[in-house]
């Protein structure tokens, strides 16, 4: 019972966005490759936190993946505010990681349509992720 009531005193809630399943599938690809090449720590899932997102949301977009402060990640703006998706945590950082991070430039921006945002609480060990709101950013003509 003591437990329980530590996990609520150590808990966050946050907002988080979630990728679409293909763009998940996308993510999770590159994620593998880049981290058996560069023998980092996978972080999951590969969503963004934040305490909170725009409102209105017009545009999303995903960056080529960066190695910053011993982490991965792939940077995304959202209506020009900037973002992190973390993937990887650094266990010793090299020249050759930034290398490799490169390989994968050619696949990037990733302009995303569709996509959930959410209610999460986060835990030490756990998230959990409540009331998901699919958003759909309209194209231009």
């Amino acid at each position: 019972m003591l437990h329980f009531f530590f996990d609520l005193l150590y808990s966050m809630v946050m907002k988080a966005l979630i990728p679409n399943k293909d763009t998940l599938f996308f993510l999770s690809k590159l994620q593998k490759e880049i981290l058996k090449k560069t023998r980092c720590n996978p972080i999951y899932p590969l969503y963004c936190f934040q305490n909170k997102f725009p409102e209105t949301i017009s545009s999303f977009t995903i960056l080529s993946p960066v190695a910053e402060d011993n982490q991965l990640y792939f940077p995304i703006e959202i209506n020009s505010i900037q973002f992190k998706i973390p993937f990887g945590v650094i266990k010793e950082f090299s020249r050759n990681v930034k290398d490799i991070l490169n390989e994968y430039a050619d696949q990037f921006p990733r302009r995303e349509r569709v996509f959930k945002i959410s209610d999460a609480s986060i835990t030490s060990d756990a998230w959990e992720i409540n009331n998901e709101k699919w958003v759909k950013i309209k194209q231009d003509d």
